[in-house]
């Protein structure tokens, strides 16, 4: 075998094997976007699931006039029109404090303390709270650790070639 062959059959190994490790990166990669988007739709569905029992508990307070009742309904809508994810986590921190705000001041509407719908709707709610909060915390860390990974070499040419961009955490302005 003479220099040249020798030579453009070592070119052709390394082509080989720069072409199933940039495979290998791909499928990584994509792997780890498709996580991001499965942890984000089921983030999606638990809000959509707390927005439902928000509206059965404002269905219990059809005549309150109070400040927590307002804010709580806006909070809502505020959580049902957000399309970003900065968009939902500042609605879903403004929802809970509002949640909140209604929990505490129970006391004031005995009709409602009493009631055990409500009774069952406050515990189904914070169930729900405890399982946002779970699963916004596996969310960013699977974020943190996606946009560690593309930002990495030689993963960052292999996610620029995919169009992989960073992507937000979520987490409003007051959680940074």
């Amino acid at each position: 075998m003479d220099s040249t062959s020798a030579s453009g059959l070592v070119f052709l190994v390394f082509a080989a094997c720069v072409f199933i490790y940039g495979a290998v990166l791909r499928r990584g990669l994509a792997r780890l976007r498709d996580q991001n988007n499965r942890l984000g739709a089921r983030l999606d569905a638990l809000l959509k699931q707390r927005y439902e029992k928000v509206l059965e508990l404002l269905a219990l307070l059809p005549g309150d006039p109070s400040p927590e009742r307002k804010l709580l309904a806006e909070a809502n809508d505020a959580v049902a029109s957000a399309t970003t994810v900065r968009q939902k986590a500042e609605s879903d921190q403004q929802l809970t404090e509002s949640l909140q705000m209604i929990f505490e001041s129970e006391g004031k509407n005995l009709r409602l303390a009493s009631s055990e719908t409500y009774l069952t709707l406050r515990d189904h709610l914070a169930a729900l709270q405890t399982q946002i909060a779970n699963h916004r915390a596996v969310f960013n860390e699977d974020i943190r650790s996606y946009n560690t990974r593309i930002g990495q070499f030689p993963d960052t040419f292999v996610a620029s070639i995919m169009g992989m961009r960073r992507r937000q955490r979520f987490e409003g302005s007051q959680s940074k």
